[in-house]
C-alpha cells in the first residue's frame, strides 16, 4: 500500500511526492490554497479484487478548497493506494 503510517501518526496520501494528511485538519496546497479532506468514495465503475485475502477497491479521495475560489479536487488511487490520476467531475 502507498498509504504511510508511522507509529500513531495519521494515514496520508502521496500524490506525486506531495504528502496529504487524511484527517479533517486544514492543510495548505503548494499554491498556498487552504484545503481539507472531505471524504472518500469507492470506484463502483471498476471491479473489486482480492489481495492478500482482503477485498480491495479503487477509491477517490475528495478535498475541498476553503478559500474564496472554493471548489474541490479529487484523486483516484488504485487497489494498493497508489495515486492514479486527478479526477475532474
Amino acid at each position: 500500500m502507498n498509504f504511510l503510517k508511522i507509529g500513531n501518526m495519521e494515514p496520508t496520501l502521496n500524490i506525486k511526492g506531495t504528502i496529504i494528511n487524511l484527517n479533517f485538519e486544514t492543510q495548505t496546497s503548494k499554491l498556498g490554497r487552504p484545503f481539507r479532506w472531505s471524504g472518500v468514495r469507492l470506484c463502483t465503475d471498476e471491479p473489486s479484487i482480492w489481495i492478500d485475502k482482503q477485498l480491495m477497491h479503487k477509491a477517490i479521495y475528495d478535498f475541498k478548497f476553503l478559500d474564496k475560489e472554493g471548489g474541490f479536487i479529487s484523486f483516484k488511487v488504485d487497489y494498493y493506494g497508489v495515486f492514479e490520476k486527478v479526477v475532474n467531475e
